[in-house]
């Protein structure tokens, strides 16, 4: 195939006459097209991979198994103190025992809905709020998901620029 070039023209083998400067175009197009798919197939399998591994990996599961019991308060705490606890009792397994309740404000003998570990063991037994644990909000989990794709999708995208503007300035001649 003979091509000539004449004054940013090319003249083809069919006679034509194309701009040698559109087929550039044409080429960071269809560069940018792939990447920007590539980046998107990238971003898609991360985004399942962390679907797959599950909740814990964003921080959301529950690794410590806990069942909901109703325990008492028995000695009230004040929340001036920034690790105020209060102490409660509550039937486990059909034994009564006593535990340190991470929370504050409650009137004595207000029964309260807690979360304790399903094996408790022997010693301190620590309780916290039940509606207060963590990863049973409805939406963090796909929230979070959609958060980490829009960042693989904008640090695909700042390589780019990078990569792009490191291109440039190799490209441009010093005319100092």
């Amino acid at each position: 195939m003979s091509c000539v070039v004449v004054a940013g023209h090319s003249v083809g083998r069919s006679g034509t006459i194309d701009s040698v400067a559109g087929s550039d175009a044409d080429d960071r197009a269809d560069k940018l097209s792939l990447l920007l798919i590539v980046i998107t197939v990238v971003s898609a399998l991360v985004v399942v991979g962390v679907w797959l591994i599950g909740p814990g990996l964003l921080g959301l599961g529950n690794d410590a198994q806990t069942r909901t019991v109703t325990a008492t308060v028995t000695e009230p705490a004040p929340c001036g103190s920034p690790d105020a606890s209060e102490t409660v009792e509550l039937t486990l397994d059909g034994e009564q025992r006593e535990a340190v309740y991470s929370a504050c404000g409650h009137r004595e003998g207000e029964e309260r809905q807690v979360a304790v570990p399903i094996q408790p063991g022997p010693g301190q037994l620590e309780v916290f709020d039940a509606s207060a644990e963590a990863g049973q909000g409805g939406l963090g989990r796909p929230v979070s998901l959609a958060l980490l794709a829009l960042s693989c999708v904008g640090g695909g995208l700042f390589a780019n620029a990078m990569a792009t503007k490191g291109a440039r300035s190799r490209a441009k001649p010093n005319t100092a």
